[in-house]
């Protein structure tokens, strides 16, 4: 009888064992943002699959970056094949309040980064030399070939009108 409840017992640490550490792996995973620096910046456009790809690169200070990240939400729910990166131009430092800024406007779900270069502006002028810092800014990439950038508020439209000519580049 003794034997049969210590057995009870270890089953039991067991169990909630694992349950902790699932907990711990699937917390690790959601809402985690990835550093940003020059070594990690080719995986933002990149697409084995030549999946089309958006990077929208937004900051906690920009006042239209929350609209602009509803219009890409909606835009990359309709077109499940396209990925999307969202990139905050703030500092790693401010790692817990970009990332409750993401899950209130509902892009946590998808590919997240933070500036974690000791020089943002080496990221900016690596990414793109001739954007100066202006946001929202928001890339368009099929096949690893940047095809167009925009700054300030992305439209409906501008990304209805970038994806049908990727679906024809594509072809």
């Amino acid at each position: 009888m003794k034997r049969e409840r210590r057995g009870a017992h270890v089953m039991r640490v067991v169990f909630v064992a694992l349950l902790s550490m699932c907990a711990r792996i699937d917390g690790a995973h959601a809402g985690s943002l990835k550093p940003l620096t020059v070594d990690t910046l080719p995986a933002l456009a990149s697409s084995p699959d030549h999946a089309p790809v958006l990077v929208a690169f937004w900051s906690l200070d920009c006042m239209y970056c929350k609209e602009d990240m509803a219009v890409l939400d909606a835009f990359a729910r309709k077109h499940r094949d396209v990925r999307l990166e969202i990139v905050s131009t703030d500092n790693v430092d401010d790692t817990e309040p970009v990332e409750a800024a993401l899950k209130s406007y509902g892009v946590d779900r998808y590919d997240n980064w933070i500036f974690a270069d000791a020089i943002p502006e080496r990221i900016r002028g690596t990414f793109d030399p001739a954007w100066h810092g202006e946001l929202p800014r928001t890339y368009f990439y099929v096949a690893g070939a940047r095809q167009q950038a925009v700054s300030g508020r992305v439209s409906e439209a501008t990304l209805e009108g970038w994806y049908a000519n990727a679906a024809r580049a594509q072809k």
